[in-house]
């Protein structure tokens, strides 16, 4: 069998499980790829590069286009001399339809926390201590206090701080949520609080 025969397979096995995927250079040269939509292929390949030098082994990232948001598995290969990543992509179904629930990657929430009141006026260095603890702990940590007290930046601060920030920032407005939005968060497979390692 061919080498374009096995891509066909591969790129209808990929379909069929609602993904596709392409392997990428650190220009975000794409090297192969089961795509169909060059300009997508293209706009993927372009937002994983300009990320490749912030993010780890396994990274998640995601990505808005055109009214929808794509959900980007990153991961270097030993191919090329280790010069390849894989990029598998899928539509977060569900997630961008819903009033209230942002996602977001590191970048997103650095640029939000430094241009922030918070971030100008207290920056990185209020919260390092309270910061280092929690995770030292190991433990879930509950932000609470008066309604613009700082909790969301001090949640971005954990987030850019913590282990998980090569993977997505979920920001869940509840008094935004319709009624449909509550079933999706408390019933959905595709709901942040079922997934791993988001913050």
């Amino acid at each position: 069998m061919d080498s374009d025969a096995k891509l066909n397979i591969l790129t209808e096995a990929l379909a069929a499980a609602g993904a596709s995927a392409l392997a990428i250079d650190a220009r975000g040269d794409v090297a192969i790829s089961t795509m169909n939509d060059a300009a997508l292929e293209r706009d993927v390949a372009a937002f994983v590069a300009e990320r490749l030098d912030r993010i780890g082994d396994g990274a998640r990232l995601v990505m808005g286009r055109a009214g929808t948001r794509l959900s980007l598995a990153v991961r270097p290969t030993d191919k090329e001399g280790g010069g390849l990543w894989v990029v598998v992509v899928r539509e977060v179904r569900g997630a961008a339809a819903h009033a209230g629930i942002e996602w977001l990657n590191a970048d997103e929430v650095e640029a939000r926390y430094e241009s922030s009141a918070y971030g100008i006026v207290e920056g990185a260095a209020a919260v390092a201590a309270p910061v280092a603890e929690s995770y030292a702990r190991g433990v879930p940590l509950m932000l609470e206090g008066e309604l613009g007290a700082g909790q969301v930046e001090i949640a971005k601060r954990l987030y850019l701080d913590g282990p998980f920030a090569d993977q997505p920032f979920v920001s869940v407005a509840l008094d935004e949520l319709t009624e449909r939005g509550w079933r999706h968060v408390l019933k959905s497979a595709e709901s942040p609080l079922f997934q791993t390692e988001l913050t």
